[in-house]
């Protein structure tokens, strides 16, 4: 019942609280510390590159998605300006005595419906701040092609408000489509007088003016997203292509 075991002690290795020994442990942690400050920052470059690529991916379906509402939009400001032309030369007639007939309102080019191209993916990202993610060359081209965008913005409120003004005009006087939402009434231009046929000729001028001007926005919108989908990485390519559009 005497017979005890005891443990055997042993001393300790190496020095006790030598300068060595703390020398030895400052190192182990000073690489662990390195080691998890470089995982950290390399699953950070890995998430910010993903980020990166999928802006990217979502301008290029933004610029495909933008061209072909461009090209209807551009088609139809081009049917409804010639349109206009038409109204407008029927009204000069009137002035000068003559007896020329404006187009129906039912006429297939009298479309106003031209809902704005708009940059969804690039404004979130300065939103949320992964714009920063992008090199400053594609920052500065996003940049430009955002400031085409809020000058055609411009030009579509003005489109807007001169439509504003030829339909209150037109409600002045019996109108020829009470239910065509999506075209622009008109007075029966038989019954205006010289006065209000000199008023009506300025109003559609200016609305000629204000198509003419859309149009040539987002034709310049158009190219720039062309040329954006061709791989363009020069800014002075997407600022010189503007001067080559003419409508």
């Amino acid at each position: 019942m005497l017979d005890a075991r005891l443990p055997h002690v042993h001393g300790p290795h190496g020095e006790i609280g030598g300068w060595r020994g703390f020398v030895t442990h400052i190192a182990v942690v000073a690489i662990g510390l390195l080691l998890a400050l470089g995982l950290e920052q390399g699953v950070e470059f890995v998430h910010h590159e993903f980020q990166r690529a999928r802006l990217e991916t979502e301008m290029r379906e933004t610029f495909q998605s933008n061209l072909g509402r461009a090209e209807s939009n551009l088609r139809i400001l081009n049917g409804f300006r010639a349109y206009l032309i038409e109204l407008r030369n029927a009204v000069n007639s009137r002035i000068a005595g003559g007896s020329d007939q404006s187009p129906k309102a039912s006429d297939p080019r009298n479309d106003i419906y031209v809902p704005p191209l708009n940059l969804g993916s690039y404004e979130a990202s300065k939103i949320n701040g992964s714009v920063s993610l992008l090199g400053l060359n594609r920052v500065r081209l996003y940049d430009r092609i955002e400031f085409q965008q809020n000058i055609m913005m411009c030009g579509f409120q003005h489109y807007l408000d001169t439509l504003s003004e030829l339909r209150a005009f037109a409600d002045r006087f019996s109108r020829t489509d009470d239910h065509a939402v999506s075209k622009l009434p008109q007075p029966d231009i038989a019954g205006l007088s010289a006065a209000q046929l000199l008023e009506y000729q300025a109003l559609l001028a200016k609305m000629i003016e204000y198509d003419r001007q859309y149009a040539t926005q987002t034709a310049a919108l158009k190219l720039s997203y062309e040329l954006m989908l061709n791989g363009v990485d020069d800014l002075n390519t997407l600022v010189d292509a503007r001067r080559n559009i003419n409508l």
